[in-house]
């Protein structure tokens, strides 16, 4: 048992390497890769999942090196192979995409998409997504041509391989050879809840990546205002919902366009769209303080995605459920619900959804006190999130995530490199507010050592950069910290310029509150040192 554990163990960690060797653009290396794998097994105990898996990266292998002949040939063979198999589900969807690329090696559309799948290492499960949608967005190539455009003069891969595998498929013919595979293929990924419906594809190919980034911003205001020029109420409804999720992932408590987007959503009757409302409504009364009624929200999502035989959906709103049981102090049915959505969707090859998952996962092992479990899938998730390229998300769930872990295990030390390597992302994506966010937990975590130098120095760059971005809360907040870490080193007169800026800063009155809350604690602190 032990040998082909270890047999297993190898072959998939080959087939792996093969795949990362594809993604390096080195088809020869993958095929040396795949072809070891197949004589591993040929030669010894069988392992047909393996097997149909090697056979695969050849496939891609030989589609890379534009042999047709030797890449349907393996193509035949995992076919045949899958069939063997009964129902395995990965295996057939797998094996049925290889003779889709095979068949779409003709055009020279389809080649760069194909060698963009490659380069993103696009699973069976994402392909299927990118080629549903491919499908229906085929019916405007002018809109395609736009998007492969833009995407690649932001060098959005994604976006760009799907605006290619758009011009690729309105190409085809009903009744071609490619379409028919195409047919096939995705009618066993919908078989395995792989459902796009009446979902935007713009908004769908959005959500394989992930981002909520300024320039995802633009381009979300830029399909707004193209649509609502173009009188497409679906499509601006769409773009409506996914600005109220960049927003929501900005960490804003409600926006506006939520409301918006639902009713937009409810007036064209989108089932899809309005389960994806529901959602989106969940995360906005969790961060409101209100685990009820996300609750709520969250378990009418799900019910809506079950029934519309969406995997991804139905295990996203369970995720949501369980951060809503979670706060609710619920933790079985927290850990029930956050344990089963990940190996969903893990099994489909739906990396950006299942590093949420993950993420989820994470918290909900930290609040139970299984922190090596946390830090462990937190890991994971920060992982699949940099396999996508969402370095935003993967500096996220290191902040989030793997330093809360950390600090739960009392190991400051790793929270302080996480939280640092977080941000540098954050600043390499040129995202304000999670820089800010990241500048903070990282102070907190020196101060936590019981370094105010360093704490001090950051404190002092996020008054800088809100300053000059008129983020007035984060302004305050930090002059506010400021004062206080002053008192603390009996820097009186450094304290009190601290609040008197705070004050200054300080515009609304919730803010204003906290500037005088702090000046007064300044105050005290002063008045005590002088007793003394």
């Amino acid at each position: 048992k032990i040998d082909k554990t270890y047999q297993a163990m190898s072959h998939g960690a080959l087939v792996g390497r093969a795949l990362a060797l594809l993604r390096q653009e080195d088809p020869s290396g993958a095929l040396e890769c795949a072809n070891e794998v197949l004589e591993s097994i040929r030669s010894g105990s069988p392992d047909k999942a393996a097997e149909i898996s090697a056979l695969c990266a050849c496939v891609d292998a030989y589609v890379a090196l534009g042999d047709a002949t030797k890449a349907l040939a393996k193509a035949e063979e995992a076919s045949t192979l899958a069939k063997s198999l009964g129902p395995t589900p990965s295996a057939e969807a797998a094996a049925a995409l290889a003779m889709v690329k095979v068949k779409l090696m003709a055009s020279q559309e389809s080649q760069e998409a194909l060698a963009l799948l490659r380069e993103i290492g696009a699973s069976w499960g994402e392909t299927a997504l990118l080629l549903a949608l491919a499908l229906r967005a085929a019916k405007e190539p002018a809109q395609a041509r736009a998007m492969l455009e833009r995407a690649r003069r932001l060098q959005q891969r994604w976006q760009e391989t799907f605006a290619l595998l758009t011009l690729a498929v309105a190409t085809l013919s009903k009744g071609s050879p490619a379409m028919a595979e195409i047919d096939k293929f995705l009618a066993v990924a919908q078989k395995q809840g792989l459902h796009s419906g009446d979902i935007d594809p713009a908004s769908s190919v959005r959500r394989l990546q992930g981002s909520s980034t300024m320039e995802d911003m633009q381009e979300i205001h830029d399909r707004l205002s193209a649509a609502a020029k173009a009188g497409q109420r679906s499509a601006q409804a769409w773009a409506t919902l996914d600005l109220a999720d960049a927003k929501l992932g900005q960490g804003l408590m409600k926006v506006q366009e939520l409301e918006d987007a639902t009713a937009q959503l409810q007036k064209i009757g989108s089932k899809e769209g309005m389960a994806m409302a529901k959602l989106q409504a969940s995360r906005s009364q969790l961060s409101c303080g209100r685990p009820v009624e996300a609750l709520t929200d969250a378990q009418l999502a799900a019910k809506s995605f079950k029934e519309l035989g969406d995997v991804v959906g139905e295990a996203a709103a369970t995720c949501a459920c369980a951060l809503a049981h979670l706060e609710l102090g619920q933790l079985p049915e927290a850990v029930s619900l956050a344990s089963k959505a990940p190996q969903d969707l893990a099994e489909r090859g739906l990396r950006r959804a299942c590093a949420d998952a993950l993420r989820v996962a994470s918290q909900v092992y930290l609040r139970m006190g299984d922190q090596e479990r946390a830090v462990q899938v937190a890991l994971e998730a920060a992982a699949a999130l940099r396999d996508v390229g969402d370095s935003r998300g993967e500096a996220f769930a290191l902040l989030h995530e793997v330093a809360s872990a950390y600090v739960f295990r009392k190991e400051v030390d790793s929270a302080l490199n996480v939280a640092s390597a977080s941000l540098r992302l954050l600043r390499a994506a040129e995202d304000l507010p999670g820089e800010l966010a990241a500048l903070k937990a990282t102070a907190e975590l020196h101060l936590c050592r019981g370094d105010t130098e360093p704490a001090l120095r950051l404190l002092q760059e996020v008054i800088s950069l809100s300053h000059d971005s008129g983020d007035v809360a984060d302004e305050v907040d930090a002059h506010v910290s400021c004062a206080r870490l002053r008192v603390l080193r009996c820097e009186a007169p450094e304290a009190t310029l601290s609040a008197e800026a705070a004050l200054k800063a300080a515009k609304g009155e919730m803010a204003e509150a906290k500037a005088v809350l702090g000046m007064a604690k300044v105050l005290a602190a002063k008045e005590e040192m002088k007793a003394a």
